[in-house]
């Protein structure tokens, strides 16, 4: 692990020994974000278990943590790393797995958390990856026939293992590898891997006329993209795009208009944003924040896209091949004829669609078009939805939809309350208010086939979005005719 010249949050200073990775004994731990029960632990670690000083980092604490868990306490690897993560225990079916998290509490992280560890443990060495359960800190597994890779960027890994497969954790997920047993834990159900996370080759382009990434900033590779495009060139490629972020941002003011640029290799954060006339492909993978604010045109990823796709997206059209990553399609709007489509081939994770207020969003999972049974989409669907529609094929939960506050969890409180004194007409209206109420913001959800309209509508976006990804047309059929869940705000 190599993290030289970073140093955590709550740390006192910039020297070595306030610097990443922190170790304790045989664990040592690099990690992005800031675990907001810090102090909380340290106070824990100073009280219960006698230590007497600290170097003053929150990677310190988590190594300390994980050091009592599995020395102390005797847990195992996986199940210390279930306590850390902290998952509610509404979301855990396993008994087991309910009491461990009931008895360790204490040790549960919480906030914003990216962590990697690198343990001996048992006479065998564990890479793990975790991140806390609303993610907003990025992380990224890779894997070829030789070593397994956590990064923050997939360009890190492709650097290393251009051909590596490449996957990131789902919301409160962790990764677990060990250097006897291999894969322990994915860090996504197995599945979701083998149908959706399979590893992709992508073409290459070895014509003269590209321009060469390789050692080139963004501004400058945006240089090179402008000089092309004002010498009327209409198709302009670029080879050995790693991780430049901003890729793009600098062309609207210019007034240009029916450029298709084309990107081999995986672009940084930040493509295509503020677009309107400009085509971008993108033969691989893509990372945060494509086509934030875009107005027109269309950006296309022949591989995955990760958070924060299509943010504010108010024209045009963005197609994925594979499969988005959280908060995807957030705030999207429409004002009069500018409607934008985002089409998505894979499956989504979680807050798909939140504050939408016009647009389509429309996800397919071609991966499973058979197979009904595998969600294509996480938890918070819509959530706060004032208008626009999605499009889900195959069904979904309807618990994954919005944010409102579960039935059982909602009795059980007022159930409570009635104990306390609370008549029982009293709390059925209480609950009535809560639930069902003017004051409560509902999504419409139908389970149904498409109406004529909207096969009207969706039919030349979707053959449209085929042709650039060389899918067969006789997909096109199995997908309009197939039942969807439609979100809409009521």
């Amino acid at each position: 692990m190599d993290s030289s010249h970073q140093v955590p949050t709550n740390s006192s200073g910039h020297l070595p020994y306030w610097s990443h990775p922190f170790s304790i004994n045989d664990i040592a731990v690099v990690h992005n974000g800031e675990p907001s029960n810090y102090v909380n632990h340290v106070n824990k670690l100073l009280h219960s278990h006698g230590l007497s000083s600290f170097a003053g980092t929150d990677s310190e604490v988590v190594a300390y943590l994980m050091y009592y868990l599995l020395y102390v306490y005797g847990l195992n690897i996986e199940d210390a790393v279930r306590v850390l993560i902290g998952k509610p225990l509404k979301h855990l079916n396993d008994g087991e797995v309910r009491s461990l998290a009931r008895r360790f509490r204490w040790a549960m992280l919480d906030g914003p958390f990216a962590i990697l560890m690198d343990i001996y443990f048992n006479n065998d060495v564990y890479l793990i990856a975790l991140s806390d359960r609303f993610k907003p800190r990025p992380m990224v597994i890779g894997m070829d026939e030789n070593y397994c890779y956590v990064t923050s960027e997939e360009t890190a890994i492709k650097a290393i293992s251009p051909n590596a497969r490449v996957w990131t954790l789902e919301l409160g997920g962790y990764f677990i590898a060990s250097l006897r047993r291999g894969i322990i834990s994915w860090g996504r159900p197995r599945e979701d891997m083998d149908t959706f996370f399979p590893r992709r080759s992508f073409p290459t382009y070895v014509g003269k006329d590209a321009v060469n990434a390789e050692g080139l900033g963004y501004k400058e590779l945006n240089e090179e993209i402008l000089r092309k495009a004002l010498s009327e060139e209409r198709v302009i490629r670029v080879i050995n795009v790693r991780g430049q972020r901003f890729i793009g941002v600098n062309l609207p003011r210019y007034g240009i208009r029916d450029v298709r640029v084309e990107m081999y290799g995986a672009p940084g954060n930040s493509l295509a944003n503020l677009n309107n006339d400009f085509e971008f492909v993108v033969y691989g993978n893509a990372q945060d924040d494509v086509a934030d604010t875009t107005h027109g045109d269309r950006v296309a990823i022949h591989g995955d896209a990760r958070d924060v796709i299509g943010q504010a997206l108010q024209g045009g059209k963005v197609f994925i091949r594979g499969n988005a990553g959280n908060r995807v399609g957030i705030q999207m709007r429409e004002y009069r004829d500018r409607r934008p489509y985002l089409m998505i081939g894979g499956k989504v994770d979680d807050y798909l669609g939140e504050y939408v207020a016009g647009g389509v969003i429309t996800v397919l999972g071609i991966g499973s078009i058979n197979r009904y049974s595998i969600p294509l989409v996480g938890k918070h669907v819509g959530s706060g939805m004032v208008g626009g529609r999605i499009y889900i094929r195959g069904k979904v939960p309807e618990h994954r939809t919005g944010l409102a506050v579960p039935y059982p969890e909602l009795r059980g409180f007022l159930d409570v309350v009635n104990d306390e004194g609370l008549g029982q007409g009293e709390t059925d209206a209480l609950l009535n208010v809560l639930t069902r109420s003017e004051h409560v913001r509902r999504n419409r959800i139908e389970y149904r086939e498409l109406s004529e309209d909207e096969v009207r509508e969706l039919e030349p976006i979707l053959r449209r979005f085929t042709r650039e990804f060389n899918i067969n047309d006789s997909i096109i059929n199995c997908l309009l005719g197939s039942k969807h869940i439609i979100v809409t705000a009521e």
